[in-house]
């Protein structure tokens, strides 16, 4: 569990990734919240304070406001996006892993040869994995978007 303040010496990134764990880790705890998020409904009091810290921290890193916008949506979008995916799965029950195993053993070699093929390695990624990889992800393009910032739109 991600504590509730980032380090002191952390970087724009860090904290990002901070507020990216800890705001999953909050709808995970409150399943129901995130299917409340859509749209303007989504911009209440907390919203609107994760977006100023999100603003803050983009804006700060040297993004344009327009990006940091963008950049600010997309993160929550993705969080909410993992967190819907997965709600009622825990991917690191041994169980749900064998049931994805026998799953992709069971199909069609010639048609998914790479689901069968990799079957159980496959079985093994868990939410947290595909979180952390859609996480960093994201931040590495951010950062990108911030180095070439002279020919970034917005």
């Amino acid at each position: 569990m991600a504590s509730s303040v980032p380090p002191d010496e952390a970087d724009w990134v860090e904290k990002a990734a901070w507020s990216a764990r800890l705001f999953r880790e909050h709808l995970r705890r409150h399943p129901g919240v995130a299917s409340l998020l859509r749209g303007t409904e989504r911009l209440g009091p907390n919203s609107l304070a994760g977006m100023q810290y999100s603003l803050e921290l983009f804006i700060g890193a040297g993004l344009s406001p327009r990006l940091a916008s963008a950049a600010a949506s997309s993160l929550a979008t993705f969080i909410l996006g993992s967190v819907h995916l997965n709600l009622g799965l825990d991917r690191s029950d041994p169980e749900e892993s064998r049931h994805l195993r026998l799953l992709y053993r069971s199909r069609d070699p010639a048609a998914l040869p790479l689901l069968v093929q990799h079957a159980d390695t496959l079985a093994e990624v868990t939410s947290d994995d595909e979180f952390e990889v859609g996480l960093n992800a994201l931040l590495t393009g951010f950062r990108a978007l911030i180095q070439n910032a002279d020919i970034a739109p917005g």
